[in-house]
C-alpha cells in the first residue's frame, strides 16, 4: 500500500482496495478517473476523508469473451473503449457513446465505472449498458454480486451501491448476429457537450425484415434509466417500416411522460424524444442490414 499527501491512497489490488474501503472510522471515496469526482470535491458537495485510487489494478481495466459475454472493467476509459476491436464487434454504440463523451482529455482519463457511479442524468453510457441489459459486478468484503445496471441506478447522482462496495466490471451478453445498433445524443453546443436527451438503440433483423430483437433505451428523460419496453412490443416480430418506427418512438414519447409527469420541459422533450429515438431506430435498422448481408 502506498500513501500520499496523507489522503490518498493508491491501492495495488482489488483485495486491498476493498480491505480499505470497509474501514468505518474514515469517509472513502474511490478514485478511478476522477473527471466527475474532483468537480464535486472542489464544488464542497462531498468531502471525503481520503481518496482511495483503483487506477493500478490490471483487471478492472480489460476486456475479454467469456461464455458468450463481453465483460469489462470499471476503470477502463473512454478512450480504451473507442480502440476496443471487441466492443466495436459486439456494441459499436457504446463507441459511439464514449466517443462523445467531454474532451479528448476527459477521455483519456475519464472511466465508465466513474460515469455510471456518477450517476449523472446526462450520463452517456448509462442508456447503452441499459439497452444492453448490462449487469455490474459489486465487491466488498462480503462477497461479490451482480446487479441490473437498470437498478443499480436508482435517479440522478444516487445508485444502490453501498460505501463500503467497489464497482469492478460490467458484463452483457452477445447480442444476436445481424444486429445493428445507433447512439445519438442532443445537446446545447456541438462539441464537450452534455447530452440533454439521448438515445440507445439495438435492431436484429431476419431475411425478411422481421424483428427479431429490439432494445430502447433513453437518457435524460425519466428519473432512472430503464428500456423502453411498450415501444420495443410496438416493433418485436413484426416487419421493420417507417410506420412501425414512428409509433414505436411516439410510444418511447408517451411513456416518458407516464414515468416521469408532467415538468417544465416536458412540452421540449416529449416531441424530441421521440424524433430522437425515430433517427436511432433507422440507423440501427439500416445498420442491421449490412450486418445481415455480411
Amino acid at each position: 500500500m502506498k500513501v500520499m499527501y496523507g489522503s490518498f491512497y493508491r491501492a495495488a489490488s482489488l483485495k486491498e482496495a476493498v480491505f480499505l474501503l470497509a474501514e468505518k472510522t474514515v469517509s472513502t471515496k474511490i478514485l478511478s478517473g476522477g473527471t466527475d469526482l474532483m468537480v464535486r470535491m472542489k464544488k464542497g458537495e462531498i468531502c471525503p476523508d481520503r481518496l482511495l485510487s483503483i487506477t493500478r489494478i490490471p483487471e478492472l481495466a480489460a476486456v475479454r469473451r467469456e461464455n458468450g459475454k463481453i465483460v469489462f472493467g470499471s476503470a477502463l476509459t473512454f478512450s480504451a473503449i473507442q480502440s476496443s476491436i471487441l466492443m466495436n464487434e459486439e456494441a459499436p454504440f457504446m463507441i459511439e457513446a464514449a466517443s462523445q463523451v467531454g474532451s479528448p482529455q476527459i477521455r483519456a482519463v475519464g472511466t465508465i465505472g466513474g460515469n455510471v457511479v456518477n450517476a449523472a442524468p446526462h450520463a452517456d453510457t448509462v442508456p447503452v449498458l441499459v439497452a444492453l441489459d448490462g449487469k455490474a459486478k459489486v465487491v466488498s468484503t462480503r462477497g461479490e454480486k451482480l446487479i441490473p445496471v437498470s437498478e443499480l441506478v436508482l435517479g440522478p447522482h444516487r445508485t444502490a451501491l453501498l460505501a463500503d462496495e467497489i464497482l469492478t466490471e460490467f458484463s452483457f451478453e452477445v447480442l444476436q448476429p445481424g444486429t445493428g445498433t445507433a447512439f445519438l445524443k442532443l445537446g446545447r453546443r456541438s462539441v464537450m457537450v452534455r447530452a440533454r436527451i439521448s438515445a440507445a438503440c439495438a435492431v436484429c433483423l431476419d431475411d425478411k425484415d422481421i424483428v427479431t430483437d429490439v432494445r430502447i433505451a433513453a437518457g435524460a428523460v425519466t428519473p432512472k434509466c430503464e428500456r423502453f419496453r411498450p415501444a420495443e412490443e410496438i416493433l418485436l416480430g413484426r416487419r421493420m417500416t417507417e410506420k412501425g418506427i414512428k409509433e414505436a418512438s411516439g410510444e418511447v414519447s408517451r411513456e416518458m411522460v407516464n414515468r416521469g409527469g408532467v415538468r417544465w420541459s416536458t412540452e421540449y422533450k416529449a416531441p424530441v424524444v421521440s424524433v430522437l429515438v425515430e433517427r436511432a431506430l433507422r440507423i440501427a435498422s439500416s445498420r442491421a442490414h449490412k450486418e445481415f448481408m455480411r
